[in-house]
């Protein structure tokens, strides 16, 4: 009787896991909401991007979008209900969060068969959510991964393939729901769309060894798959090329499909002949990070212009131990994929050689995780290797972690090892290391964006957010000086990356692309915005002069000194705070 009490209070707990995940994450994100605001981070680009097509403006072809019209739809719906809204949209990005948690919650527990053990998880994905307003990113990861976890994972699947047989039915579900979830990442990210595609149709070819299936229920589960998931995929797309048909830029739509193949297809090949940066053709994201940038002469950094990994040479001369700490994080993450696909190679090698293989085997699950979670990882190690970028690849990272651990400790039946020890030791401080480094700084969307931040800073838009005394004097300066000498409706231009200035002032801008650095610009950009500068004659320019990829080359005043010097022949300085300095027309 009281075994039976007791078994079932721990059902009931369990059963409550999801619900007190869902309640920590409204505590916890909701005590920084209305914290913190960074004018050159991706909320700025989100909310003006969708102010401008809930205005309009026609995506791709008006607006840059940089990510898929999915991205932005969701916060132009919003925005229809509750107006452009800076803290309802960051709200937003919160709920995405908690989808992401659920989803680590439930990968875990299925993977290890320990419900505690993904509870844990979702609870550690709610302290370190990743970089916000780039939430989609660590929950298309996460959905995949269950997608795939759920279709390879099943132990009840029997030999032979009937279409009439209800486990066979399972897979045609799994298979639809996996399409739904890849045809929606394509819709928000493409590059993760190309990717995930891959890891789908891997899984499909590797399952041909599962020992549980005849030859014919091998192909059939191949060419099912694979038809379900294209299938799905293109189905999902219908409503957004209709809408791309009527708003006329369904070629533009198109095309951006082609042009992410062939930027994946040129790094591969850029990584396999070491001739170049992967970065070097399509940066993705404006999003910075200087908090975390290395050190040292320019010289020594990115030849090609963008942000470089740090160096050995930071480990032990870096100006600070955060700089320290993102060389760790920045390499140690090879070192773990390594050892994850290593040890789900050797079991699944052993198991075949027993003739005990199959999809659901625990080394199976293992690689599935290990490369899921390989599927953020190029951004943050080949594009931009600072902490925003650290901090939504390792939302996944997290599960990895722990999946990776847990099968470790089951693999050696109670008997660990020093080597096992060693390596639980090793996830640790790696884990901590990230702790430090997220809690540390606001960009990795923590609830660190509460310390020191007191005061009120009310804009245009809904930013009405906490900030600290440093960053009220000069949010107040930048934004006094672009109200003084422009009105509602006459557009305020920023370069290179403060979408986050036109929010807060409610100035729209002429340009179809927010971003641009040192590497972007590409040759016509000078004499064009040279031109620009004359005959658009915008109410405001704003120039953020920041090392924007942390060397003085990336300096505005640098790379683009003509058009620095145009500006300040016919513009006026009429403010400046930090390195922004706001130009205003001259006055007749």
């Amino acid at each position: 009787m009281q075994e039976n009490r007791q078994r079932g209070v721990l059902g009931l707990l369990e059963g409550l896991q999801p619900w007190l995940i869902l309640l920590a994450g409204v505590f916890y994100w909701g005590s920084y909401l209305n914290y913190w605001f960074n004018t050159h981070d991706e909320g700025g680009t989100a909310a003006l991007t969708a102010q401008r097509l809930l205005a309009g403006e026609v995506p791709i072809r008006d607006v840059a979008l940089g990510y898929n019209i999915l991205w932005f739809y969701p916060i132009v719906w919003l925005f229809k209900l509750t107006g452009v809204h800076y803290v309802k949209m960051r709200a937003f990005f919160f709920a995405l969060s908690a989808g992401t948690a659920l989803g680590g919650w439930a990968v875990v527990k299925r993977v290890t068969g320990r419900s505690w053990l993904g509870f844990f998880a979702g609870l550690l994905l709610v302290v370190f959510p990743g970089s916000q307003f780039k939430n989609y990113i660590p929950l298309l990861g996460m959905l995949n991964l269950l997608c795939l976890i759920r279709t390879f994972g099943r132990l009840d699947l029997q030999a032979g393939f009937r279409g009439s047989d209800w486990r066979g039915s399972q897979f045609y579900g799994d298979c639809l729901l996996g399409g739904l979830v890849l045809g929606l990442s394509f819709l928000i990210r493409i590059d993760l769309g190309f990717l995930f595609s891959a890891v789908w149709l891997g899984m499909l070819v590797v399952q041909l060894a599962d020992i549980r299936l005849g030859a014919g229920s091998k192909l059939g589960r191949l060419v099912a798959g694979i038809l379900l998931l294209s299938g799905t995929v293109w189905a999902v797309h219908l409503p957004a090329s209709g809408h791309a048909r009527a708003r006329g830029y369904e070629r533009e739509f198109v095309e951006q499909y082609a042009s992410w193949g062939r930027y994946l297809l040129e790094s591969a090949r850029a990584l396999r002949s070491h001739t170049g940066s992967v970065a070097n053709s399509k940066p993705v994201s404006g999003q910075t990070d200087l908090a975390t940038a290395p050190s040292g002469p320019a010289e020594e950094k990115g030849a090609s212009g963008l942000r470089a990994r740090a160096s050995i040479v930071e480990l032990w001369r870096g100006r600070n131990w955060d700089a320290r700490f993102l060389f760790v994080l920045t390499y140690l993450p090879l070192a773990g994929f390594t050892a994850w696909l290593g040890m789900a190679l050797l079991g699944g090698v052993g198991a075949w050689r027993r003739q005990e293989w199959t999809t659901a085997h625990p080394s199976t699950q293992l690689g599935i995780v290990a490369i899921a979670s390989l599927a953020t990882f190029p951004q943050f190690f080949f594009f931009r290797p600072d902490r925003p970028h650290l901090s939504e690849f390792m939302v996944s990272h997290l599960v990895l972690i722990i999946c990776g651990l847990a099968y470790v400790f089951r693999a050696r039946e109670g008997r660990h090892g020093i080597a096992a020890w060693a390596l639980g030791l090793v996830c640790i401080a790696h884990g901590s290391l990230y702790a430090c480094v997220a809690l540390d700084h606001p960009s990795a969307g923590t609830i660190i964006a509460r310390a020191g931040r007191k005061h009120w800073f009310r804009g245009e838009n809904g930013v009405s957010v906490l900030v600290s005394k440093k960053e009220l004097e000069h949010l107040t300066a930048v934004r006094d000086a672009i109200m003084a000498c422009s009105t509602a409706g006459e557009p305020v231009v920023c370069y290179p990356y403060q979408p986050g200035y036109n929010l807060m002032t409610n100035r729209p801008t002429y340009e179809r692309d927010l971003y641009v650095d040192n590497v972007t610009h590409g040759k016509p950009w000078m004499e064009q915005k040279a031109r620009e500068i004359e005959s658009r004659r915008a109410a405001a320019i704003v120039i953020d002069n920041r090392a924007i990829n942390a060397h003085e080359a990336s300096r505005f005043s640098h790379w683009a000194a003509p058009v620095y010097d145009s500006l300040k022949q016919q513009y006026r300085l009429v403010g400046r705070s930090k390195e922004t300095e706001v130009y205003g027309r001259p006055t007749p």
